[in-house]
């Protein structure tokens, strides 16, 4: 009789547990939540690719970086202070290639093509204002593409 009660006991517990973290929209892990790429990064690689996110009134946005139909990098970025740049780095083979970066949250796409001959560096910044700003600005990705150097901010 004991484990009986033991036994309804654990099955109340489990179900309070389940409805509160479903009633305070507490997220869990699910697939869906995990963002999966599919190349690896290489400390000696030699393309690298700063990420950053400009824009206060998307806080958070989700972008997903695509290098010849291939995902790099797929993950959330916080503006932060708004300076704030999370590096990759990945080696590619010398030529041209195709890139792809795009945010559903932040509803902004950009395609383009770059060449590696050595060595070189991607920015990706999202940016977004909106009408009310004194500053308005459309959701876009500025990506530039420049020499394999260190990227200063201001």
């Amino acid at each position: 009789m004991k484990k009986l009660y033991v036994l309804i006991l654990i099955l109340i517990v489990i179900t309070v547990v389940f409805y509160f973290f479903n009633f305070w929209g507490v997220e869990y892990i699910s697939e869906e939540n995990i963002k999966l790429t599919e190349v690896e990064q290489s400390e000696e690689g030699n393309f690298a690719i700063y990420v950053s996110n400009q824009s206060f009134d998307i806080a958070t946005v989700d972008v997903k970086i695509m290098i010849d139909d291939k995902i790099y990098i797929s993950g959330d970025f916080e503006v932060r202070d708004q300076h704030e740049y999370v590096s990759y780095r990945f080696e590619l083979v010398p030529g041209s290639h195709k890139i792809k970066v795009e945010s559903e949250a932040g509803e902004a796409m950009y395609e383009g093509e770059f060449e590696i001959v050595d060595s070189a560096r991607a920015v990706v910044e999202f940016w977004y204002y909106p009408e009310t700003h004194s500053n308005p600005t459309p959701r876009k990705f500025n990506v530039s593409f420049g020499p394999d150097e260190l990227l200063l901010i201001d």
